[in-house]
């Protein structure tokens, strides 16, 4: 099972991916503030799999949190998922080092 942890502020957003995942997936951890999100990747005994990012979020957005996951680590797949970005902003996170966007 994958571990994943998905930053997302909104509530309905995140239990929609999560739901989707279930079957998949295991542990789920989602966070919707930044300093969950830097606790969630310090943690060494439990990092994730994969991590699904919104590209809207409080006091941050996508290219500064692609920017901190690969600051711990290159080899966690990073996808963002966001109903809001364009098409160069989408473009953007892949340059920025996620794997994909949907």
């Amino acid at each position: 099972m994958l571990k994943v942890l998905i930053f997302e502020d909104n509530k309905l957003d995140a239990d929609m991916v999560v739901a989707r995942l279930h079957a998949v997936a295991n542990p789920i951890r989602v966070v919707n503030n930044i300093q969950d999100f830097d606790a969630a990747l310090k943690d060494t005994d439990n990092p994730p799999d994969v991590v699904l990012l919104d590209y809207n979020l409080p006091g941050i957005n996508g290219l500064e949190a692609i920017a901190r996951v690969l600051s711990h680590t290159s080899s966690i797949p990073i996808i963002i998922v966001s109903g809001t970005i364009n098409d160069e902003q989408a473009v953007g996170t892949i340059k920025a080092g996620a794997v994909d966007f949907v």
